[in-house]
């Protein structure tokens, strides 16, 4: 694609909201998934948003078990694993 210019123009691909697992192991583990592949801190509001009708605050349940189990940690911004 192109601007008016000529120029070319960016477009961000579109990504599907994940559907939430049924299991807590699998939650646990589609959690942790992506928290690994993000490059840089991610909120559990920004983790939410992956998945259909999750809310942040059971994103950030799973987060802070991820934390106490040692396979994530607090940071300014979010949570890095």
């Amino acid at each position: 694609e192109a601007d008016t210019e000529g120029a070319p123009v960016t477009v961000a691909p579109v990504t599907a909201k994940q559907p939430w697992p049924d299991s807590m192991s699998a939650q646990v583990q589609a959690v942790r998934s992506l928290l690994s592949a993000s490059s840089s801190a991610a909120s559990p509001g920004a983790l939410a948003r992956s998945f259909s009708g999750r809310k942040a605050n059971q994103i950030r349940d799973i987060l802070e078990t991820l934390v106490v189990l040692g396979q994530a940690r607090r940071v300014e911004g979010g949570y890095v694993s």
